[in-house]
């Protein structure tokens, strides 16, 4: 969870397996330290869809990823949620959809 490289290729691979479309040149990934492990890093990524957009925020201390897909297009949940297996083998994975309309806020 802590490999930059291994995020971008998340990202990336998860867009296009789910038939959205990236805004051009806007995947980003960076790392931080994780405070008390020198040597470990967290990595946050994000990449703009016309349709929305798709991040993650890793803590690798926790063994714990948040990924976050917004979308405003249809989006298969299933092959979501085997993407998320394929690419961090997780012992747990909770899927979470919030459906909402234009012109309405999504609640809690």
């Amino acid at each position: 969870m802590g490999d930059s490289a291994h995020i971008r290729h998340f990202l990336y691979n998860c867009v296009v397996r789910l038939g959205l479309r990236p805004v051009r040149d806007t995947l980003t990934v960076a790392t931080f330290p994780v405070p008390g492990h020198t040597d470990q890093f967290g990595v946050s990524g994000t990449i703009i869809l016309t349709e929305s957009h798709l991040a993650i925020h890793t803590w690798p201390e926790e063994g714990y990823a948040r990924v976050e897909l917004s979308s405003c297009a249809p989006v298969d949940k299933g092959l979501f949620k085997q993407i998320l297996h394929s690419f961090f083998l997780p012992d747990r994975c909770q899927v979470v959809e919030q459906e909402w309309t234009q012109g309405t806020v999504p609640s809690d």
